[in-house]
C-alpha cells in the first residue's frame, strides 16, 4: 500500500490523517479521537459510501438515499436495482423504498414525500 492521506468526514474537525504501511503493519497519524481511528481503519479495510440518487417516477423524480454507507465494491450494482424501482404508492419522507439493498444491510429510504 505505501503511504495515503485520509481526511476523516466524521466531524466538522477534518482531521487529515497520515497512513503508511509495510511489512509490519499498518501506521495511523493525526487522528484527533477514535472515530477518526476508526473511520481511517475501515477506510483502508473497507471503505463504505452513503448512496444519493433518483427513481424515475414518470412525473417528479424521487430523491433516495441509503440509510447508512454501502462497501464501494456494491456502489453500481445498488444503483442498478434502485433504477428498476418503479413506484405505485405514495411515500414519506424516510419511508423504505428498497430493504436490505443487495444484502449490504443498508435500506433505501425517500429523502421527501411523493405522491402518485
Amino acid at each position: 500500500m505505501g503511504e495515503m492521506k485520509i481526511t476523516c468526514i466524521n466531524c466538522p474537525v477534518g482531521c487529515e490523517m497520515d497512513v503508511a504501511s509495510d511489512e509490519r503493519g499498518i501506521k495511523i497519524t493525526g487522528h484527533g479521537c477514535k472515530i477518526g481511528l476508526s473511520y481511517a481503519k475501515d477506510e483502508i479495510d473497507d471503505p463504505k459510501r452513503v448512496i444519493t440518487t433518483i427513481i424515475y417516477t414518470g412525473k417528479i423524480p424521487l430523491s433516495v438515499k441509503s440509510d447508512r454507507g454501502i462497501g464501494k465494491n456494491l456502489i453500481f450494482p445498488c444503483l442498478e436495482e434502485i433504477y428498476r424501482v418503479k413506484l405505485c404508492k405514495n411515500v414519506r419522507a424516510g419511508d423504505v423504498i428498497i430493504e436490505n439493498i443487495l444484502g449490504s444491510g443498508a435500506n433505501i429510504v425517500a429523502t421527501k414525500d411523493y405522491s402518485i
